[in-house]
């Protein structure tokens, strides 16, 4: 549970202590002298992506320095919205217009009302380390924190790992 409501509210450094990994972290971050005002405005609006997210545990099963948790983990489902992100983001004339209008189609689209959630069942598998339980992320788990989004990406043929 302290995992993933520090997922939701964008706590990187427990999430981290959890997960293993920078499961925040939205791949390699841009070289500080390419880094873009759009680059800065998208990483301002990331926290957005888990605002929405709540989790039920539906069955728990401990055996010894491992667990498996089966969870039912709930958010907007912004697999649709990549979707529809991308298809207004690409209306722009120029890649320079497209760039400088991201943020704000993503932000406009997060705004939006019409959003609907997505529920994926997933199980977290679990080790105790040191002195807690750690979660092994799973492209399935990350999938369901975003709210389907990394598979919508995946459909579309981005390498994610």
């Amino acid at each position: 549970d302290n995992a993933l409501t520090a997922v939701q509210k964008w706590d990187e450094k427990t999430a981290g202590a959890y997960f293993g990994s920078e499961i925040l972290q939205g791949g390699e971050e841009a070289p500080e002298e390419t880094a873009s005002a759009a680059d800065d405005a998208m990483e301002q609006m990331m926290p957005r992506f888990t605002e929405g997210l709540f989790w039920t545990f539906t069955d728990v099963k401990e055996e010894g320095d491992s667990a498996a948790i089966t969870a039912e983990i709930t958010n907007r489902d912004l697999g649709a919205l990549i979707a529809a992100f991308l298809q207004e983001a690409f209306q722009q004339p120029t890649e320079e217009e497209q760039t400088a209008a991201l943020a704000d189609i993503l932000s406009g689209l997060l705004d939006s009302q019409d959003i609907q959630t997505v529920t994926n069942t997933v199980t977290l598998e679990l080790t105790y380390e040191e002195d807690h339980w750690k979660i092994a992320p799973s492209f399935e788990l990350v999938n369901a924190i975003f709210g389907g989004m990394y598979g919508s990406l995946q459909d579309l043929g981005q390498d994610l790992g």
